[in-house]
């Protein structure tokens, strides 16, 4: 008996195995799954030792034994996709053998999530050996990378449920990779017209799952999710909910408000969110504009504080935002400019002032335009109405900072165009989109620098705001091109 011959007399007892003890049963198991995968691998390295169409060979035989079950199994989808590939490809078939290999494998890791750590890991370095050869012969297919960025996506998840502390180096580096890798693929098949394999369930929810994990970019995964609410692959709301990628968002306040608004405000959200992509730098700029800033005189002057404990200085916010009287507004606008010029910044652009200041200039900052405060102004409100009773670092509660009226009054009021910003709006901006938040008041006296960061998470972007006046607020930026870019 030749070698294709054994090849293939293996393959068909192989398949045997797999109908009966996997694809028969009701409710496999991580046994009847890791079985699969040692047949499924021996079939890849049979395949890989003969030469000529016998890779074309097995998939026939695996689809005609599949196509006897009931119904049409995933594994049989993906076989009958392999024949596909097998009569498209001009390369060696065993490329399209190591693809659907790796995909059933992936579909393995996701289904069985709880599966020991060492057959796991085994799992996911054999999937991504078997890619990582087909890309150095079609580097240019997103298939190829899309699956790459699902199996570093679950390995991402593998190691953060088994951390034991809250320190993300362990998984950070390889979340991102995974987010990069899905989103490339994603966003390359439709510029180039390819279609994913619908057996891979490539989708926008499916890249907000790769952003749901990481503390810093939730903005990333709303976006991802916006998207899928539009396109249509959003699952239902309590499965997304309880979907262990999630788990981090689960008490978030937009989270659920992007997955119940209307319409309306999703179409609104989702224009703030591609203004948001175009005006983005990239992290690494981000951090070096953290970097640079916080080397310089101006930041070493300034009182770094987290947004939380910000509000937990009572005497800071009493001198930094009391109103100004009306007759000494040209003498603190004049000091404010005296401020500008010494640290070498200028105004971004001239904001109106109505009373939408604040969220004229955190959209001019975030976006590069004036138009979307009123969302701004909303995620704000609703931010604030769903952190009501948070607790702060020293104990005290959100709606304690808030005397004259009652929390829902000053909701209700700040919800209003034309209202005010104040401390209480700056901390919700920074809590939302995870961003430093760097203000230059005209106030008297040395304190007049602050920084707020959000609570529980290094932030990768940073906004220029000016203060003076009668709360009037404007946006600003670096004189110098080359630092402007470091800023969002």
């Amino acid at each position: 008996m030749d070698l294709a011959q054994v090849c293939l007399t293996v393959t068909s007892e192989n398949c045997d195995w797999i109908m009966e003890n996997c694809i028969g049963v009701d409710e496999p198991n991580a046994d009847h799954w890791s079985g699969t995968f040692v047949r499924l691998t021996e079939m890849l390295l049979l395949s890989d030792l003969v030469e000529g169409n016998t890779e074309l060979a097995i998939v026939d035989l695996v689809t005609e034994k599949y196509n006897t079950s009931p119904g049409e199994s995933s594994l049989y989808l993906l076989f009958r996709d392999s024949r596909t590939w097998v009569e498209d490809k001009t390369q060696q078939c065993s490329l399209s053998a190591l693809r659907f290999t790796a995909a059933v494998l992936l579909g393995i890791l996701e289904k069985f999530p709880n599966m020991a750590n060492v057959d796991y890991f085994r799992m996911i370095n054999s999937s991504k050996r078997a890619i990582d050869c087909i890309t150095k012969v079609q580097d240019d297919d997103p298939n190829n990378h899309w699956i790459l960025g699902s199996l570093e996506l679950l390995k991402a998840r593998k190691i953060f449920e088994n951390l034991e502390d809250d320190d993300p180096s362990g998984y950070s580096p390889i979340l991102e990779k995974a987010q990069g890798l899905m989103r490339n693929a994603y966003i390359k098949s439709r510029n180039q017209g390819v279609t994913l394999a619908h057996w891979l369930d490539a989708s926008s929810y499916k890249i907000s799952r790769a952003f749901a994990l990481d503390s810093v970019k939730t903005t990333d995964c709303f976006y991802w999710l916006v998207k899928a609410r539009m396109d249509g692959t959003l699952p239902e709301i309590g499965d997304v909910i309880s979907d262990p990628f999630f788990q981090l968002l689960k008490d978030d306040a937009t989270f659920r408000i992007v997955l119940t608004e209307s319409r309306a405000h999703t179409m609104e959200r989702t224009a703030f969110y591609e203004a948001l992509k175009s005006n983005e730098i990239t992290p690494d700029q981000g951090q070096s504009s953290l970097e640079i800033m916080s080397q310089s005189a101006m930041l070493r002057a300034a009182l770094s504080k987290s947004t939380l404990n910000f509000l937990s200085d009572n005497n800071l916010l009493e001198n930094f935002f009391k109103p100004v009287r009306t007759g000494r507004a040209r003498h603190n606008e004049e000091r404010l400019k005296e401020r500008m010029k010494l640290y070498g910044l200028e105004t971004r652009r001239k904001i109106p002032g109505d009373g939408n200041c604040q969220m004229y200039s955190l959209s001019d900052q975030l976006c590069g335009s004036l138009k979307h405060a009123t969302f701004i102004r909303r995620s704000i409100i609703q931010w604030l109405r769903a952190n009501a009773d948070l607790e702060l670092p020293n104990g005290a509660i959100m709606r304690d900072f808030v005397h004259d009226k009652t929390w829902e009054r000053y909701c209700n009021d700040m919800a209003r165009s034309g209202s005010w910003g104040d401390h209480l709006t700056l901390i919700a901006a920074g809590e939302i989109w995870k961003i430093k938040i760097f203000i230059l008041s005209s106030v008297e006296g040395d304190n007049y620098i602050i920084e707020i960061n959000p609570e529980d998470a290094y932030p990768e972007k940073m906004v220029m705001l000016s203060h003076y006046a009668e709360y009037h607020y404007g946006s600003i930026q670096h004189v110098d091109p080359a630092l402007r870019l470091n800023c969002i």
